[in-house]
């Protein structure tokens, strides 16, 4: 009886999981759906599918968005999959409630995942300098090598944040592989030969430019003739002499130069685009757009003095290298640091303060040459400590795939944010484990507290038709000046975003405007209430939030 009944309970709660997973929505919102019927307005589906019925109405007119992610290992992707019993691993974590939308079926006796959930309106290819992998749809363990189906990368949920964000096919391109550094392998053009320290004091050494060999000369190093063709094979760090070009390092120095991995990346890069039909299914020549660039990197730099000296030069003359590179291809091509964040919040040792201060530093919000441009994203704040980890490994995150999750989601925020024709008003999938059921009663996900009729706090979008543009306006703006009261109050969003200014009732009544928020980490970003109400219990504690989403956070 006991055994039936345990039996019975299982099954229930895969039917219940099963049931709740978001693997469909509202076309054009993302608002999970089982069928069309939940959908009053719009067909319950992918916002773009790939698979062949789709073509007639899902849009094979419209372009191709494209982003192509670079960087080193933590690029590629050390956040383990399995086993379930592994603290840390993403088995782990999605039986504990996390990430549902990546699951496709479960095992209804021993409720482990069987299959993975298929992003159906999101391809990845990857080249990794030897081979390309992927070219499938997104989903975990995309990568056909059988070393790499055992890890997840950000790619993983930026994906998702970018299929969430367009009604268009998306085509995420990664490229590269791991022990990279900016210093050299991905030093990028019109950099110029320079002196440095191997340490504070220490001794000076002849670095190259872009395109140079060794990686290390002696000081005041004589440029290579050629009798010195093949003498420094096994000295790049000692050499007496340097080759000044790319052909010269070919023919005499390992087949490698100051910014070969740049050169490398932008190379593999064009190849794909250049044949995009071979990985866009039923493309129709409808064109694709460079949205962005992601780069996660740092780790190499910051283990070696004078590469961490040049960080910052290097970092804003790599972002401007981007646009040059890739001028021939239209498209926003928007650029978003992940940067590095070894031990959280603990604590770097100098040279990893300098890199991740010259990461920082590049945020459009500081360098006004890259507003609107570059964001930055903090990952120290995802760090998860050893002991709630698969293993010991800090420069690869203890491999937790719960630190890869929360960047890639981070790191989609930021894109979208810099993206002006992306939906800025979408949620991803939910990582918290709200979906999933418990076994106890638990409270009601929204937090309970009084709703007072206020003017929400927090600064809102309003599109000012006499200027051409949107800005953001304080409720105290709508009702300062009588006489045009009626007039401000009647822009979208503005009475129900400042109804005591406006002198209307607001009793349970969300804003219908896109509102300027701080999350707890610092972070200002733009969003709608329907943002809030997908982790409520999360978001409505954020400052200002109960007064602006009034009947979501009630």
């Amino acid at each position: 009886m006991k055994e039936n009944a345990l039996f019975f309970l299982l099954s229930l709660i895969v039917e219940v999981r099963s049931a709740s997973l978001p693997l469909k929505y509202c076309h054009g919102t993302s608002f999970s759906c089982d069928s069309d019927v939940d959908c009053p307005s719009s067909k319950c589906t992918y916002p773009f599918e790939w698979t062949s019925d789709s073509i007639p109405n899902q849009g094979y007119n419209k372009q191709v968005k494209v982003f192509i992610m670079m960087g080193q290992s933590n690029n590629v992707g050390f956040g383990q999959v399995g086993p379930k019993e592994t603290e840390g691993t993403l088995r782990n974590a999605i039986d504990k409630g996390k990430y549902p939308h990546l699951v496709g079926s479960i095992n209804q006796y021993t409720g482990n995942v069987e299959s993975w959930s298929v992003r159906n309106d999101v391809r990845i290819v990857y080249n990794d300098n030897e081979a390309e992998r992927g070219n499938v749809n997104l989903k975990v363990g995309w990568d056909n090598h059988p070393k790499r189906r055992i890890y997840i990368g950000p790619e993983i949920q930026f994906g998702h944040m970018m299929g969430h964000a367009y009604d268009h096919p998306v085509l995420i391109i990664k490229v590269g592989t791991g022990g990279r550094s900016l210093g050299w392998d991905f030093l990028p053009p019109d950099s110029s030969r320079y002196e440095a320290e191997d340490s504070s004091g220490g001794r000076l050494w002849s670095y190259p430019g872009h395109g140079e060999c060794p990686e290390r000369s002696v000081l005041n190093a004589t440029l290579a003739t050629e009798s010195d063709c093949n003498s420094c094979l096994d000295n790049d760090f000692n050499c007496p002499v340097y080759w000044a070009n790319e052909e010269e390092c070919n023919r005499c120095h390992n087949l490698y130069y100051a910014g070969w991995q740049f050169d490398e990346d932008a190379k593999n890069v064009k190849q794909i685009l250049n044949r995009i039909t071979h990985y866009v299914p039923g493309y129709r020549r409808q064109g694709f757009e460079i949205e962005g660039f992601v780069f996660c990197q740092g780790a190499w730099d910051s283990g070696n003095y004078a590469h961490s000296s040049k960080y910052k030069e290097n970092i804003k003359r790599y972002i401007e290298a981007l646009d040059k590179e890739y001028k021939e291809f239209s498209g926003e091509k928007k650029v978003v640091i992940g940067t590095i964040g070894f031990n959280g919040y603990n604590g770097f040792n100098s040279m990893q303060e300098e890199v991740f201060q010259a990461q920082m530093s590049v945020d459009g919000s500081i360098e006004s040459a890259f507003e609107g441009k570059v964001k930055v994203v903090d990952s120290r704040r995802f760090w998860v400590d050893k002991e709630l980890s698969p293993i010991d490994n800090a420069g690869h995150y203890n491999n937790n795939a719960n630190f890869y999750m929360e960047l890639g989601e981070a790191l989609g925020e930021a894109m979208i944010e810099l993206l002006p024709d992306a939906v800025q008003d979408l949620d991803p999938p939910t990582l918290s484990p709200s979906m999933y059921p418990s076994f106890t009663p638990s409270e009601s996900s929204k937090p309970s507290s009084s709703v007072v009729c206020n003017d929400s706090p927090l600064r809102m979008k309003v599109y000012i038709e006499s200027e051409g543009k949107e800005k953001m306006k304080s409720c105290s703006w709508a009702g300062r000046v009588v006489e045009k009261i009626v007039e401000r109050c009647n822009l979208p969003g503005v009475s129900s975003h400042c109804p005591i200014s406006c002198g209307i009732s607001c009793k349970d009544v969300d804003s219908e405007a896109r509102f300027k928020v701080q999350k707890p980490d610092g972070t200002m970003i733009n969003r709608y209430c329907s943002f809030i109400a997908r982790n409520p219990n999360r978001r409505c504690t954020f400052e200002g939030v109960s007064d602006t989403c009034r009947e979501t956070c009630q």
